[in-house]
């Protein structure tokens, strides 16, 4: 019993340590929201309006009349899930930067010959870039659900709110599994830093965050919609999207015989093309648990094998 809490403590206070490092590292925490503004910037200066023009002028011509805000509404809907997307990729890749700092200073050296399991260092560095990538992820999500309702945008359920924090949590599961597998090879913090300036710049184009997806050619789509961050983006933008385009769509009653709901959700990549077209909602979630299942193993493996490394 004495050498569970022990165990317990020595994770507690080791979990608690990364993620104050990373929160008191302001320049780490600007580079990391570095993307997610890139794109924040991007589309109040240039996407939102031509985005809000393309899809009113459709509506001109049709000669319905819908409001103003509630394609704001749709809009600002398909920002706020290019930007979690972005965010949760960029926060856990940053947050692991403990565990080189560590192997850098050495300090790793000194949990090998402390009485600390290797398997309680190891998940303290997960458990610590998973709980701040939620926790940042959560603040934008919560920051978005508010400006929302500000607006009187605001048109989800209680229910479509928690399963939107529900895929943000899975998101920073999977990326944090996905990120401490490369992580775990590096030794340097200027190696994880030029990696990390990659994965910051290319985020926004996989997931969809600066221009849709449904955009590129079919094969395309195909190749950037496989990698978990691009399906996690879709299901949280099938999520905040939906209740927007069903709200138009009621306005719209039938007027346009459903042309609307179906060119939204092909330009904004609502339905995903992967190994099959129009891959859904449910075959999202089947993927990206599948996917973290299969980087379980993976770190598994990985921590057994160096585990046995003899310093």
């Amino acid at each position: 019993m004495n050498s569970i809490r022990k165990d317990l403590n020595s994770y507690l206070g080791m979990t608690k340590r990364n993620i104050l490092i990373y929160l008191k590292d302001k320049m780490t925490l600007l580079f990391s929201m570095l993307s997610p503004l890139i794109v924040l910037c991007l589309y109040l200066l240039f996407l939102k309006n031509t985005y809000v023009n393309s899809i009113s002028s459709i509506f001109t011509e049709s000669g319905a009349i819908v409001d103003l805000s509630d394609i704001n509404a749709l809009v600002n809907s398909w920002l706020l899930s290019g930007v979690l997307g972005t965010s949760v990729i960029t926060v856990s890749l940053s947050s692991l930067v403990p565990m080189v700092e560590d192997k850098a200073a050495k300090i790793d050296f000194d949990y090998t010959a402390s009485p600390v399991k290797k398997s309680i260092v190891f998940l303290s560095y997960l458990s610590g870039a998973f709980v701040n990538t939620f926790f940042i992820a959560s603040v934008i999500l919560s920051g978005g659900f508010i400006v929302m309702s500000i607006q009187g945008a605001f048109n989800y359920t209680f229910l479509e709110v928690l399963e939107s924090f529900g895929v943000v949590a899975l998101g920073s599961l999977s990326a944090t599994l996905f990120f401490i597998i490369f992580v775990s090879f590096f030794k340097r913090t200027p190696v994880l830093s030029a990696f990390s300036v990659i994965i910051s710049t290319a985020s926004g184009f996989v997931v969809g965050a600066y221009i849709p997806l449904g955009q590129f050619s079919i094969t395309t789509q195909k190749i950037l919609n496989a990698v978990p961050g691009s399906v996690i983006t879709g299901i949280l933008r099938n999520i905040l999207m939906t209740p927007p385009i069903d709200k138009i769509n009621t306005i719209l009653g039938g007027v346009d015989n459903g042309s609307f709901v179906s060119s939204v959700r092909s330009i904004f990549s609502l339905d995903l093309n992967m190994f099959i077209n129009n891959f859904n909602i449910p075959a999202m979630y089947l993927y990206s648990i599948v996917f973290i299942g299969i980087l379980l193993v993976l770190n598994l493996v990985l921590f057994r094998i160096s585990s046995k490394r003899k310093y």
